[in-house]
């Protein structure tokens, strides 16, 4: 199952009745107000005049649901592992008065350029190349902080992954990703607000990083992740869980945290 995520102002039933005269058919999701599923015609999504103009982006509503939880309207918002600025060009579009998107990788900064580009969100996002492990920014209000992952939760979509994954990848990731959210952590001002989230499902990228988060920084405060769309995790309530069999969506891990 394949999900767009429409640009504010753009009428969603016009946008329907326009993809549907090109062979995409599209239903409003019931959840979130900017988000629509693709009932058929995924592969031509990326190939109209309406998305070569801006009008949406191709998303999953999981990854959208993470933005909408960081609720950034009218502050400061961080991205440090932006990648192709997904996330960081929704938090633009719900009203974030400025964005910072950051990468490791030139390669996924030049993408991030395209999407700010087919957007024209220029004004409101700024690109940086810079390790997450060493954050860039000490003044934000709220931070999404997406790390590299086992990407187990795209397997419905991309069955290859498992194909790359060795045996000590999950390791590495775990301590990657805590080390990346617990630097973010450190530079986060009192009152700010740090989303963590995974397209994984294994309990050590997602629990075992935000409890071991939780342990080092015992000013975070773990809150409740609104919207809540997805299950809650026996082992740890305070976040939430979706699920490609019970969702529809990619598989994904949301947490909210407040540094006090």
């Amino acid at each position: 199952m394949r999900w767009i995520r429409v640009k504010p102002g753009v009428d969603m039933e016009r946008l329907r009745e326009r993809l549907g005269r090109q062979g995409v058919v599209i239903e409003p999701d019931r959840d979130l107000p900017d988000v629509a599923r693709i009932v058929s015609g995924d592969s031509m999504a990326a190939r109209t005049e309406e998305y070569q103009k801006g009008l949406y982006v191709i998303q999953d509503k999981a990854s959208a649901l993470v933005s909408w939880v960081a609720s950034p309207s009218g502050k400061v918002a961080v991205d440090p592992t932006a990648g192709a600025a997904v996330k960081a060009s929704h938090m633009a579009w719900l009203g974030a008065r400025y964005v910072v998107a950051g990468d490791v990788k030139p390669s996924r900064l030049v993408e991030a350029k395209r999407t700010r580009a087919r957007l024209s969100i220029g004004h409101l996002v700024d690109l940086v190349a810079g390790d997450a492990r060493s954050p860039y920014l000490r003044r934000f209000d709220t931070a999404i902080v997406d790390p590299p992952c086992t990407d187990i939760g795209r397997l419905q979509y991309e069955p290859e992954v498992k194909l790359w994954l060795g045996r000590g990848d999950l390791h590495y990731f775990r301590r990657l990703q805590l080390r990346i959210v617990s630097a973010v952590a450190e530079a986060a001002p009192p009152r700010s607000t740090i989303v963590y989230s995974v397209c994984t499902l294994t309990r050590s990228e997602t629990i075992w990083v935000v409890r071991r988060l939780l342990e080092r920084h015992q000013e975070l405060e773990l809150v409740e992740p609104e919207p809540v769309l997805g299950e809650r995790p026996r082992r740890l309530p305070r976040s939430q869980r979706l699920l490609p069999h019970l969702h529809g969506t990619q598989g994904f891990f949301i947490a909210k945290l407040v540094k006090l």
